[in-house]
């Protein structure tokens, strides 16, 4: 279960975790990935680094990997350093069609720009 809290001056409410089942690590894991904003990717080594363990990169993406809640807790938002997809328990084509959902209905809403070239 989630319990959502809208916070004073926040645009957007913040998701607490409350009784999903998971070690204190993975908690924290999956804490930090609510953190990431709709439409927008971090890679596995940001998040370790933002938890505060930069070499726990593979623990990261184990903790990733066993997220109950996908969607709700964002782990499709989360990618290789190289900006590859990586892995997402319900296959690469959802993780890639989530992605460029997010992607689209921000462009859509004015909130990206298209790059203009030379």
């Amino acid at each position: 279960m989630i319990g959502w809290v809208e916070v004073s001056g926040s645009s957007r409410p913040v998701c607490r975790l409350r009784w999903v089942q998971g070690t204190a690590f993975q908690k924290r894991v999956w804490q930090e990935l609510l953190k990431i904003p709709f439409g927008r990717t971090v890679s596995y080594k940001t998040i370790a680094e933002r938890i505060g363990r930069p070499r726990a990169v593979r623990a990261v993406a184990n903790a990733i990997g066993q997220n109950p809640l996908p969607i709700l807790v964002p782990c499709h938002r989360v990618v290789r350093s190289d900006q590859t997809l990586g892995g997402y328990s319900r296959g690469l084509n959802h993780k890639r069609w989530l992605l460029e959902y997010e992607r689209k209905t921000l462009y859509n809403k004015g909130f990206l720009c298209e790059r203009k070239t030379s």
